[in-house]
């Protein structure tokens, strides 16, 4: 096909021997001949510049690292987060044992609650002067630093955490070591936690749920707190799924470090 089909048009081959016409058809085919050269250089260079960047020759991104800590693991800071979501600002509700320094309703002083820190508990401390980070404080030294740890799931640490903090760290630690068949004597040592981490976690918190509710209906104070103690515990099994999926058993240990913090 020629390149200049208009200018061709007007040079038709029947023309008649003339000097300028004849000039006019040699520069056209010249000029054609040009174009042809270029294009075949042209294709000549982009064939290798294709050759030179074929997929199996580009160097691939190096894919990073996973990191050793699955997203989103759970850790203090996060566990934090939900136990305040549970536990209200300060409440001194005679009817609550929790709230009298002597830890049943009408011995000691009323004291009250305040971000789940009671009287029962901490008779000295002034409950209602009680700051959030002091609370968190509290919460890390007192219960969190004393559970985590030890290989046991994050999962576990965070539903065995919550039950303590809510119903005391003995009862919470017996009821762990009756699921797992450990001594029950309130104590998470090394023969708890080693009987925990043999068990499914999934298992361990489903029985775990089982028996704080199990607890709670023997208390005096079901009738009038029951209702929320269960949308806790109803809660912490909603949340227990993602921190299953966000840390499988089989890479739990992987967690551990970061729970720490």
């Amino acid at each position: 096909m020629s390149l200049f089909p208009r200018f061709n048009r007007h040079l038709p081959a029947s023309l008649p021997a003339h000097p300028v016409i004849d000039k006019l058809r040699e520069s056209s085919q010249a000029v054609q001949r040009s174009a042809q050269a270029a294009a075949r250089q042209a294709g000549s260079r982009v064939a290798e510049l294709t050759e030179r960047i074929r997929p199996e020759s580009v160097e691939k991104p190096k894919p990073e690292a996973p990191s050793a800590t699955p997203a989103g693991a759970l850790n203090f800071d996060v566990a934090f987060e939900r136990l305040i979501g549970h536990e209200g600002l300060f409440t001194r509700d005679p009817n609550d044992p929790g709230n009298w320094t002597g830890g049943k309703i009408g011995t000691g002083e009323l004291k009250g609650t305040k971000f789940g820190i009671a009287a029962n508990t901490y008779p000295s401390l002034n409950i209602e002067a009680l700051t959030l980070e002091q609370a968190k404080a509290i919460y890390k030294r007192d219960w969190w630093d004393r559970i985590q740890g030890g290989g046991m799931h994050p999962a576990v640490v965070f539903q065995l955490w919550d039950f303590a903090i809510n119903a005391g760290m003995t009862r919470a630690v017996r009821e762990l070591q009756a699921i797992v068949g450990a001594r029950q004597d309130g104590r998470l040592g090394p023969q708890t936690r080693a009987s925990v981490n043999a068990q499914p976690v999934e298992c361990i918190i489903l029985a775990l749920a089982s028996r704080r509710l199990n607890f709670y209906t023997s208390l005096s104070g079901w009738e009038h707190f029951g209702k929320g103690w269960t949308r806790r515990v109803a809660e912490n099994l909603a949340l227990a799924c993602g921190d299953l999926q966000q840390a499988p058993q089989s890479s739990a240990s992987s967690t551990l470090q970061t729970m720490a913090n």
